[in-house]
């Protein structure tokens, strides 16, 4: 088997050995987070190279349906969400608000790939999603929670924009310049993606450990919650639209569950308090081992 193959089809070790190299040995990889906006773009502008225009164009006929999606999931569910928990816990409220309103993970259509999904369909949340966080994300942390924090939208905003905007301009350039290049590697731009959250996953895990471990007792049951929260997600984007044929809705599973976490804690470290930025962390559990559970819902064929 070849490289590649084998770390597309055991995506989930890799993500486990990061989670737990992370928070085991955290002095060794803390570094990490000096790069994380680094890592973040380079896997965003993988996941854009791989775009087909042609296919993207073809989803796009029926771009009411992906608006529609996208209203639940990101600004219906994390509303609904956030004041179903601020009664019972400000803090968890404010966490999973964070995490629910995070764009579609960059890897995901690659992960969906892998449980055989409709890759092309979660892509097109995908973009939408992401071009549209500096705009939706600042305006409903403000409008749902503004007087829970004090942030800056101004700031959260131009973060956004970098880590969205220029890695869809360079993969526009590449897709210019370098055709041949792209469709000669591509096949293995999944795996590099699965290999970069892998390291991300040490150095966001490794910034949390400490916390954590100091806080086992009510970590644990935070870790519970987290769980409960993915475990929601995913089945709240495979019934909830029912209509839809049973690949996409598997998808959809995927992308209402699997954020883009590494953006979120980036973002909670920098906007919101340290409890909000471990439940953040935390959420790396149900987000990295979910996707294993996510091929039960569709059957499986080999990857080619």
């Amino acid at each position: 088997m070849k490289w590649n193959l084998f770390v597309q089809k055991y995506f989930g070790l890799f993500f486990l050995v990061g989670l737990l190299g992370g928070f085991f040995f955290p002095d060794y990889f803390l570094g990490i987070n000096n790069f994380v906006l680094l890592i973040l773009g380079t896997v965003m502008t993988l996941a854009f190279l791989t775009l087909d225009l042609a296919v993207l164009v073809q989803n796009l006929k029926k771009i009411h349906i992906h608006i529609l999606i996208f209203l639940i999931l990101k600004i219906l569910i994390p509303t609904v969400l956030f004041h179903l928990v601020l009664p019972l816990n400000k803090t968890l409220a404010l966490a999973f608000l964070l995490i629910t309103l995070t764009p579609v993970a960059v890897v995901a259509p690659a992960l969906t790939r892998l449980v055989q999904g409709d890759f092309t369909f979660i892509l097109v949340q995908l973009i939408l999603s992401s071009l549209l966080s500096p705009l939706y994300m600042p305006v409903m942390l403000n409008l749902v929670a503004g007087s829970a924090i004090a942030m800056n939208t101004r700031d959260i905003m131009i973060m956004l924009v970098k880590v969205m905007f220029i890695p869809f301009g360079l993969s526009l350039i590449f897709k210019k310049f370098g055709p041949n290049i792209i469709s000669e590697t591509k096949s293995k731009y999944s795996a590099y993606s699965v290999i970069l959250i892998s390291i991300l996953l040490l150095g966001l895990v490794a910034k949390g450990a400490p916390s954590i471990k100091n806080n086992l007792a009510s970590s644990l049951p935070l870790a519970l919650e987290t769980y409960l929260l993915g475990i929601s997600l995913m089945l709240a984007g495979y019934f909830l639209f029912f209509p839809l044929d049973k690949a996409k809705r598997v998808s959809l599973a995927m992308g209402s569950m699997y954020m883009n976490i590494g953006l979120t804690i980036v973002l909670a470290s920098q906007f919101f308090t340290a409890e909000v930025m471990i439940i953040c962390i935390l959420y790396e559990l149900p987000a990295n081992t979910l996707p294993v559970l996510i091929q039960k819902l569709h059957k499986p064929v080999p990857v080619a």
